[in-house]
Formats: C-alpha cells, structure tokens, sequence
C-alpha cells in the first residue's frame, strides 16, 4: 500500500522537547512511519553499592503497559529492576523504574515491548533498538 501519510498530521512542534531533539536529528520535519528507539536514559550513572537508583528512559515505540527493561553488560550479566511503568505515547514514551546497582560495568538499556504469546503459549517480545548506556562506578 503507497498511502501518503499527511505533511501536517504530527507536527514535530507538537512533540515534547525530550524527544523533539532525537527526532529532527534521526529524520529532519518529516514525520514518516514510526521508527522505535530508545533515545536516552535520564540519570545513566550510579555508584556501586546505592540500594537503588530511579531512572527515566524515553523513546518511540513504547507501548503503556506492555514495557520491559534490561541493563546488560558484555558478560550477559543483568542489573535488578523494580517498579517498571510506562507513560506518553507511542511516538514519544517514558518507561521509569528503579534500578539497583549491584555490580560495577557499562550496560546497554534494553527496552523490550511484550508482544503476547505464540501458538504454543511461549511469551514473545519485541526489543525497540537502542544504542544507550548505563555505567555504575566505583
């Protein structure tokens, strides 16, 4: 299907301003068909030891509800996450939790959007790319 989608349906001057930056630098005014990425972590550094750090990830493709999180290092290791929730829209999301930082590393946050379940009741999620990081020190 070749629709156009309308110049004037979602103006990028009605996008909140944490996500109007990653947009014009991803795509320039035009708005074409949703692109999920997490665009940025609020608060990406911890001290080793705190017994937990709140954190604020947005993005486009988040769907309320439906949101996991992940911080993965090279190792495969994952940090705690707790008190997951997701707000916004689709095309400019927030996923907040808290995040306790047990070991020191960098990890990739991985957002994961639940898709349901297959055929044979297997969970599915969908991951939105990403290419943000989280570093604990100390």
């Amino acid at each position: 299907m070749d629709w156009e989608f309308p110049a004037k349906e979602f103006p990028h001057s009605d996008l909140p301003k944490e996500c109007a930056a990653h947009e014009h630098r991803l795509y320039g005014d035009r708005y074409p068909d949703p692109q999920p990425r997490v665009y940025e972590i609020d608060n990406p550094n911890a001290n080793f030891g705190n017994e937990s750090v709140p954190v604020d990830v947005v993005g486009q493709g988040f769907v309320k509800g439906k949101m996991r999180l992940a911080f993965v290092d090279s190792h495969g290791m994952e940090l705690p996450v707790s008190d997951v929730s997701s707000r916004g829209t689709y095309r400019c999301g927030h996923i907040s939790a808290k995040v306790t930082p047990n070991a020191r590393s960098i990890y990739r946050v991985r957002a994961f959007v639940d898709a349901g379940t297959n055929a044979q009741g297997k969970r599915v999620e969908t991951e939105v790319p990403s290419n943000v990081w989280f570093t604990v020190f100390g």
